[in-house]
């Protein structure tokens, strides 16, 4: 049986036809028990790519993370848009970044972006500030 639109509600900005609300637990072992609940349910040993979400206590030092990755960015005259898109092609096992836009001018932004100049001592004082690894594996930050 299908459902009209007006029958389902608003659950945490997704509409949403269950009865019940549910719970999110953000926490580690909160985030570990999905983890492993979502392995279970897929037949799976592992996965390839786990995005996590964070609130609490932990969106705030996230935020206090930023705040300071957005310093040095500037005193850098690097947009931290820049470093984040760049980053992860620093790492071997990576090819690809896809990245979601909302606009046209967004996709040709993010053309630019690709190729901007990131300093080397961008990344050092980012490991400095333990805001970065200080292991990561080729890291692309500070590496032009």
């Amino acid at each position: 049986m299908t459902r009209g639109a007006d029958e389902y509600r608003r659950s945490n900005d997704f509409l949403s036809p269950m009865s019940f609300r549910p719970i999110y637990d953000y926490r580690g072992d909160g985030i570990l028990r999905s983890h492993e609940a979502s392995l279970h349910k897929l037949g799976l040993a592992h996965v390839d790519l786990l995005l996590c979400t964070i609130s609490g206590e932990g969106r705030a030092a996230t935020i206090r993370g930023v705040s300071q990755m957005e310093a040095v960015a500037a005193r850098h005259d690097v947009p931290l848009a820049v470093a984040a898109l760049q980053f992860p092609l620093g790492y071997p096992a990576i090819s690809h970044v896809v990245a979601g836009f909302r606009d046209p001018h967004q996709v040709g932004q993010s053309v630019g972006w690709i190729d901007h100049p990131i300093p080397v001592d961008f990344g050092a004082q980012l490991r400095d500030k333990s805001l970065l690894r200080p292991d990561p594996p080729s890291s692309s930050i500070g590496s032009h």
